[in-house]
């Protein structure tokens, strides 16, 4: 299985180096936009607003 971003830059007549650095790129974007997803989905959902009562005090 090849990934599409390099072998749509071979195809369209880049070569195989400068293919594998657009691919990397592209993959360091994919990367890095769910890992700002998952922190800012944790930050929003983590607080905890209602707290159990304690049982007992």
């Amino acid at each position: 299985m090849l990934p599409g971003a390099y072998v749509g830059a071979i195809f369209g007549g880049v070569s195989p180096l400068e293919a594998g650095r657009f691919q990397i790129v592209v993959l360091a974007a994919i990367i890095g936009a769910g890992s700002l997803l998952a922190v800012g989905l944790t930050a929003w959902l983590a607080p905890v607003r209602v707290r159990p009562v304690r049982a007992g005090v």
